[in-house]
């Protein structure tokens, strides 16, 4: 980013090379050479000045330091200038007139441009992901002149003035979570118990130690506001800066370049949207908060904060790795306060994935060594997350995705665990070479990342399935059914034996609960993905109702499995089972349902058992009887989830009177059919683990616009 004009001192950055400072253009400060220079062919050139800037910059990457000196040196620093008397005034943040204009692919102008500037054609061999800079941008901001550009630059220093304030407000809310352990408190609960799981898991220790070190002087400073004040000028001025990217930073090199006198807001952000999320999923009483309104309160006050601490960073311009981890944490943040239909989450999901196009994460990763193998594999890891869960809300919503595989490279993290992203050299190829040619583990292992790895599977067919619904006339609609059955059988035999077991194996062998429950969530995306299709062909008239009655039956079925053996999965929390049953087993119960109804279309010869119809309107029961307690009165699905309760009781009661006057029996009702009662102590099954990010929708009830994937608005309309 660009510094401060019109005499205010400049921000400590990064120097640009000669090259680029003098054609006044954005250079990505790689070394030895960048990559506009060496694009040019003019490596030699390609140098940098010594002492470029009056500031220089605190930090330097690969510090040699031991990390505990350099945290109690970090702390020494920062509180030696807290006190409002004791340093001058740092200068007024002023905001860049001139954005970043972040990854810009081989069809851009400013390709066009770079291409006749240097005489040649698009080089495809660049790393997209290192081309565009994260903070410096083109120097033409140093030119502006003019009564015009002195009263913007008047406006940006206004809007920056007033967004240091507001940042002082985030602090003291963090000084107060940090002052009684909230943060730490949830944080420790947490951790081995769900949260290895999502994506910034890895940043949580250092990222934390970091702020509980940099807020300590704060809190003992003489001028308690001022101090906030000051420390929120520095976190901007900090989050202007680039950060360094080259094929030997290190796990903690990288968390380095966040932490002490590199905090940022993009730092803070993160660990507010991880302990709102947390928050969401442990119900009171807890050590924590004693009632439900304290939590809401606590997780509003959570959101709040990170949502400001998103607005800095887009103000700022920032395109990094962490700020997509944490536009992703705070889009499921936003899912779970607000509701999946919400338009919040949605544009929460949208503005995550624009800074993943920003980035250039859409397009190749790994070429020629220029990146770490923890910063790949984080960014696969970033881009199947961002790719699954846009493809289960297009679905959820009825709306057309936002990524396509058919303009990215789909990226499917390896299978390893979460602690190879901290190894290098020898150590890290020892651990690759137990992956086979795939990229699963040999050694039998059933591991958290081989649920993403088959998520991104079924999601390309997802897509596919989803595109026949919402896109265009196909010529041979019957064709394409048949390739996506085709298809996701093919995938599920590549499968390795071990994670495609039969279903009576997910329960029969006694293993630990996250290792059960990554075998239950395979099947389940499995027969999921399998309705999917089976509804898209029912909808286009291509299918039959027996096979979509049959794929119904099996996915409800395995979604009660859970409700009813949900103490041999992980500690999922009711939030997390409450998805499962809106996202796969409201959408199987009303395909059951509306195959059960007489006003649909003719009778398939399955709903003539006896056997079959008893099954069905058992299943259903067993789900009606575990919805009361999987939503209260103040989580964002609540509405949405107590109509498809009321519409789903009377197709059953409905379809059981018409069942028994025609046979003549006597009056039965659900109440009346054996099902399993949800467990008597709920309380102790609310603190059961929540996790979000594997998240892989369905069609879901939508009560504000119908389309073909309104499951209930075609109950509505059957019943009224």
């Amino acid at each position: 980013m660009t510094g401060s004009t019109g005499g205010a001192p400049r921000p400590a950055r990064i120097a640009s090379c000669e090259p680029c400072r003098l054609s006044k253009l954005a250079c990505d400060h790689g070394r030895p050479v960048c990559s506009r220079c060496a694009k040019k062919g003019v490596p030699d050139q390609c140098v940098y000045r010594r002492d470029p800037f009056k500031r220089s910059r605190h930090h330097r990457l690969g510090a040699t330091a031991p990390r505990a000196q350099a945290r109690a040196g970090s702390r020494q620093a920062w509180g030696a200038n807290l006190s409002p008397g004791s340093d001058p005034e740092p200068p007024a943040l002023q905001l860049t007139m001139y954005p970043n204009p972040g990854f810009q692919g081989s069809s851009s102008l400013n390709t066009i441009l770079d291409t006749v500037e240097r005489g040649t054609s698009y080089d495809a061999n660049i790393d997209p992901a290192l081309v565009p800079g994260d903070g410096e941008q083109a120097s033409a901001e140093d030119d502006a002149g003019g009564e015009e550009a002195s009263i913007q630059n008047t406006m940006l220093v206004m809007s920056g003035t007033a967004m240091v304030e507001e940042g002082a407000q985030v602090l003291e809310l963090l000084t107060t979570l940090l002052t009684h352990g909230i943060l730490q408190h949830l944080f420790e609960e947490w951790m081995g118990k769900g949260l290895e799981v999502h994506v910034g898991s890895l940043l949580v220790r250092p990222f934390l130690d970091s702020i509980a070190d940099v807020m300590a002087p704060v809190q003992q400073a003489a001028g308690y506001q001022a101090g906030l004040l000051v420390l929120s000028r520095r976190l901007f001025n900090a989050a202007k800066i680039s950060t360094e990217i080259n094929g030997t930073v290190s796990l903690p090199e990288f968390a380095e370049q966040y932490t002490g006198q590199n905090l940022r807001w993009e730092t803070v952000g993160l660990i507010l949207a991880l302990a709102g999320n947390a928050v969401s999923k442990l119900r009171a009483p807890h050590p924590v908060y004693k009632t439900e309104q304290e939590r809401h309160t606590l997780g509003r006050n959570l959101l709040h904060s990170s949502n400001k601490c998103a607005s800095f960073s887009e103000s700022l311009d920032i395109l990094n790795d962490v700020q997509i981890i944490f536009l992703y944490e705070s889009f499921l943040l936003h899912s779970a306060y607000f509701g999946h239909q919400s338009f919040r989450a949605w544009g929460r999901l949208n503005t995550a994935i624009n800074a993943l196009f920003g980035r250039g994460i859409h397009q190749r990763l790994d070429n020629d060594g220029r990146l770490p193998f923890f910063l790949v594999e984080l960014r696969k890891h970033i881009f199947a997350l961002l790719y699954g869960s846009d493809i289960s809300f297009s679905v959820f919503l009825g709306r057309p995705p936002r990524i396509s595989k058919r303009h990215c490279v789909i990226h499917v993290p390896l299978d390893v665990t979460p602690d190879t992203y901290g190894l290098t050299a020898e150590a890290l190829q020892e651990k690759l070479q137990e992956l086979d040619e795939r990229g699963w583990n040999t050694l039998g292992e059933i591991r958290t990342h081989a649920v993403i790895r088959w998520s991104m599977t079924t999601s390309k067919i997802r897509e596919e399935a989803l595109e026949a619904i919402l896109g265009p006339e196909v010529p041979d609609r019957d064709q394409l059914i048949r390739n996506l059955r085709i298809k996701i059988e093919e995938a599920w035999n590549e499968l390795p034996p071990f994670l495609a077991v039969p279903a009576r194996e997910v329960w029969m062998t006694r293993r630990p609960g996250q290792e059960t429950d990554a075998l239950y969530l395979i099947r389940l995306y499995y027969l999921q993905t399998i309705f999917l299709i089976e509804w898209t062909a029912s909808i286009h008239g291509t299918g039959d109702f027996d096979s979509l009655f049959a794929v119904a039956s099996d996915l409800l079925a395995w979604v009660n499995e859970a409700l009813t053996m949900r103490e041999c999965l992980n500690r999922l929390g009711l939030n997390t089972l409450a998805w499962r049953v809106s996202a796969f087993g409201l959408p199987a119960a009303g395909a059951l349902a509306k195959c059960m109804l007489a006003g649909s279309h003719q009778p398939p010869q399955r709903r003539q058992s006896s056997s079959t119809f008893i099954k069905a309107v058992r299943d259903l029961s067993v789900l009606i009887a575990h919805m009361d307690y999987l939503y209260d009165s103040s989580d964002g699905n609540y509405k949405l989830f107590r109509r498809a309760k009321g519409i789903l009781i009377r197709v059953v009661e409905s379809t059981l009177r018409k069942h028994t006057d025609a046979a003549g029996a006597d009056d039965i009702s659900p109440a009346t059919l054996p099902i399993i009662s949800p467990p008597s102590n709920c309380d102790a099954f609310d603190q059961w683990e929540f996790r979000p990010e594997l998240w892989i929708g369905l069609p879901g009830p939508n009560s504000t616009e119908v389309n073909h994937l309104d499951f209930m608005s075609d109950f509505t309309q059957f019943i009224d």
